[in-house]
């Protein structure tokens, strides 16, 4: 009886020692790890910029080289008009989010 006691009570000391070291662990997990809610905080700041600026820096930059030797149509208001509504309701949803972003801050 009295060698499993000491067997009870040794498994208890182990128990203990294994609590802490997991303990210990955790606490550096969690320290090594308390840069990323931040960092996913910028990156939902800065993807919708990021996502005009993407294609009005590939437009600035490209090729000015003329890929087409016929010049484009002339185009009357009316279809001016309907191409800027295009563009307005694509870019749109981007412009909100960057608003709703900037509200949190």
């Amino acid at each position: 009886m009295n060698d499993l006691q000491a067997r009870k009570q040794q498994l208890l000391v182990r128990s203990e020692i294994y609590r802490c070291s997991l303990a210990a662990e955790c606490a550096h997990i969690q320290a090594a790890t308390a840069w990323i809610p931040r960092t996913l905080q910028y990156a939902r700041m800065v993807s919708p910029i990021l996502a005009v600026a993407a294609p009005l820096a590939a437009w600035l930059f490209g090729s000015r080289k003329r890929r087409v030797t016929t010049p484009p149509p002339k185009r009357n208001l009316l279809s001016t008009m309907l191409v800027g509504y295009k563009v307005a309701r694509q870019i749109k949803p981007v412009w909100d989010g960057f608003r709703r972003s900037r509200a949190h801050y």
